[in-house]
């Protein structure tokens, strides 16, 4: 990696959402390099060794979630261990870990889920 790469890690870019930015993201900008987790969100060390593995981490793009909502809805724990958990591990991590920039994106509509899948994503 050379000192104008951008590095960025990405949780679950093998999913629908995470495979579409690398072949989209990848053409269009050559001095991005993404670096894929592939150890079990809900396991706080996976997630601290991933992250402080990366030796210049610039990003994070959290993509892992447990879908379809029937299997949400069949299992809500183990939803509730990968949906809010692990975005806990990776947020407890970034703060224990990273404490030069932070730039959090924040939502401001109100939150109204209307299924198991929504409250764990709430």
């Amino acid at each position: 990696m050379n000192s104008n790469t951008v590095c960025i890690g990405v949780t679950d870019s093998t999913g629908e959402l995470g495979r579409a930015l690398f072949k989209n993201w990848s053409h269009a900008n050559q001095n991005v390099e993404f670096v894929s987790f592939k150890g079990d969100i809900k396991n706080q060390s996976d997630v601290t060794d991933w992250l402080c593995y990366i030796p210049t981490l610039n990003g994070l793009l959290h993509f892992v979630v447990m879908v379809p909502t029937s299997g949400v809805d069949k299992d809500p724990l183990k939803a509730f261990r990968v949906n809010t958990l692990g975005t806990l591990n990776l947020l407890e991590t970034c703060r224990l870990n990273f404490t030069k920039k932070k730039q959090f994106v924040t939502e401001t509509s109100p939150l109204s889920p209307v299924s198991t899948y929504g409250v764990t994503k709430a």
